[in-house]
Parts: C-alpha cells; sequence; structure tokens
C-alpha cells in the first residue's frame, strides 16, 4: 500500500512537470511567430510615393533618410483592431518619427485624432501595399533604420502596442 502511494505520488509529479514544460513550450512558440507579410529583414525600403492628407506626394526613402520617419504602422480604417490602435495612439502624443500609412481606399472614412490625421498620416494605394511592400495584413509595422532598411517588422495589436512604441522611443 505505501509502494502504491509513492508510485502515484512520482506519477503526479512527473504529469506535472511535463505539463509546465509544454505549457511553456506553447507559450515561446506563441510568442514568436514567424511575421510572413512585409519587406524581409536587411531589405531596403522601396521609394515608393506616399500622399499627404493635403495631397502632397513624398518619397517615402527619402523620408526615412532625413530621418523623419522611423517607425511606420499600416493600417486598415475597416479593420476593427486597426480602430484599437488608433484609440490608443490617441493617448500617446506627439508621436516623434512614426508615421501611419492608410489604405487609399480608406482616405475618406479615416477616424482619428487631428493632430495624428494632419501630420502623421500618408495614403498608400492597396497594390502598392500588396505588390510593393508585401503587406497583406493589418494592422502591421515596419521599423527601418536610417539608411532605409528594415530592422524589425511584426503584428500590432492593443497588447504589444505600448511595447514598440516604448521600444522604438516613439515618445
Amino acid at each position: 500500500m505505501v509502494f502504491e502511494n509513492e508510485i502515484i505520488l512520482a506519477l503526479l509529479i512527473i504529469i506535472s512537470i511535463i505539463t509546465l514544460m509544454l505549457l511553456i513550450i506553447i507559450q515561446k512558440i506563441k510568442n514568436n511567430k514567424v511575421v510572413k507579410h512585409g519587406i524581409e529583414l536587411g531589405e531596403e525600403i522601396p521609394g515608393i510615393n506616399m500622399h499627404k492628407t493635403n495631397g502632397q506626394s513624398i518619397n517615402i526613402r527619402d523620408e526615412i533618410k532625413l530621418g523623419k520617419i522611423k517607425v511606420l504602422f499600416f493600417l486598415n480604417a475597416d479593420c476593427k483592431e486597426c480602430n484599437k490602435i488608433l484609440k490608443i495612439l490617441n493617448l500617446f502624443k506627439p508621436l516623434k518619427s512614426l508615421k501611419i500609412v492608410v489604405n487609399k481606399s480608406n482616405e475618406e472614412i479615416v477616424r482619428m485624432p487631428k493632430y495624428l490625421y494632419e501630420d502623421n498620416t500618408f495614403f498608400v494605394d492597396a497594390q502598392t501595399l500588396s505588390r510593393t511592400l508585401k503587406i497583406n495584413a493589418f494592422p502591421f509595422f515596419v521599423v527601418s533604420d536610417i539608411h532605409g532598411k528594415v530592422i524589425d517588422k511584426g503584428y500590432l495589436s492593443e497588447s504589444n502596442l505600448t511595447k514598440y512604441i516604448a521600444k522604438y522611443e516613439l515618445i
């Protein structure tokens, strides 16, 4: 009887350890999502033209090399998660070196604070987003160095937005 209790206790300990190890593995897999969208890390961001809210055309690569852009958030006004991101961004002002890129078809329906909209928002057509920048999932972000090379990219969410704002010193 005592021997059976020791075996049961040993099995419970082994099961607990295996369960804990599996939970750790699952968490690591969740945190290391493979980002299949966007320009590859180390590649230079193409010199595409974007349009400011006043209609002025700017070249994204030129703005990056001038140090005016460090991080690009790609949003779609029809995306629920993107609209949550916009609400959170409203709490942080001003956001330096951050530009928001929105699908040109959303130009009329963008709902964001005036300061964020006028100063930090650019429009790009859907074909450029998809073919040239390889972005087909929203919300998405790209970080570049001063030479225009992609150094980080990924999917944005409410849970990781503040992490990226702090990490790239956008405040």
